[in-house]
């Protein structure tokens, strides 16, 4: 048997600070050319840290698998000074700048790494619709004692998941009630054979089309702990 809850959330969105303000691209509006990158400011401390006379530049935290700051070339830990042609001091010049541009665009972006600095173009994509899940629909199939949730900015707290984490959240597994499904709670179901999930209808869908096909199991690709496995679920 599956049953949805609603859930009905009013969620805030608030900037954490560590280091200098923690934000993200991917918390702009939709419009935006989306980068893919989540970022985060320096102090006197880190910049010190890095050999750098200046606190300037904000520190690049995480990429976007298959995004435009991942197709260019970037790299965790490369600290951005300018971004198209605009020098960069802190976070919110740089989510001032990046907010101007579109899918589409071409930006010009320059950074410190190791000692140097390097130039990288970007193309801007379009955020997917699996960056910005505010539905709070919960899915629980009874027979398999799985509960899941699309991945809201409440579940990713909640759940301490990681800045480029997309997909379906295993947020209850009982055990008792089937020995035989390898989930555990904090599960982040990425794929169902071979297709991208980000909503629980999604999950539903496939179990619906398994049973009607007559297949007695779906190829589930899952992430847990910053590791991807595949796991074989009975319908």
């Amino acid at each position: 048997m599956i049953f949805f809850i609603k859930l009905n959330i009013s969620i805030c969105f608030l900037s954490g600070i560590f280091l200098g303000l923690l934000v993200s691209i991917a918390s702009i509006k939709a419009e935006t050319g989306f980068s893919g990158i989540s970022f985060q400011g320096i102090d006197l401390r880190v910049a010190s840290a890095l050999g750098l006379k200046d606190f300037k530049g904000v520190l690049v935290r995480d990429l976007a698998l298959g995004e435009a700051a991942d197709n260019a070339g970037l790299n965790r830990g490369d600290l951005i000074v300018k971004y198209a042609n605009h020098e960069i001091d802190t976070v919110k010049t740089l989510v001032e700048v990046a907010t101007n541009f579109n899918p589409g665009d071409i930006v010009d972006i320059e950074v410190f790494r190791r000692g140097k600095k390097q130039k990288f173009k970007l193309k801007l994509g379009k955020r997917h619709p699996s960056w910005g899940v505010k539905d709070g629909k919960i899915l629980a199939i009874a027979k398999t004692g799985l509960t899941f949730s699309g991945i809201t900015p409440l579940i990713r707290e909640r759940f301490s998941l990681r800045w480029g984490a997309l997909g379906v959240v295993v947020t209850l597994a009982d055990k008792e009630q089937s020995q035989s499904i390898p989930l555990k709670r904090g599960d982040i179901i990425v794929q169902i054979n071979q297709k991208p999930v980000w909503k629980t209808d999604q999950i539903e869908n496939a179990f619906k089309e398994a049973r009607k096909e007559g297949r007695n199991s779906l190829l589930f690709l899952v992430e847990r702990n910053g590791q991807f496995y595949f796991f074989l679920i009975p319908v």
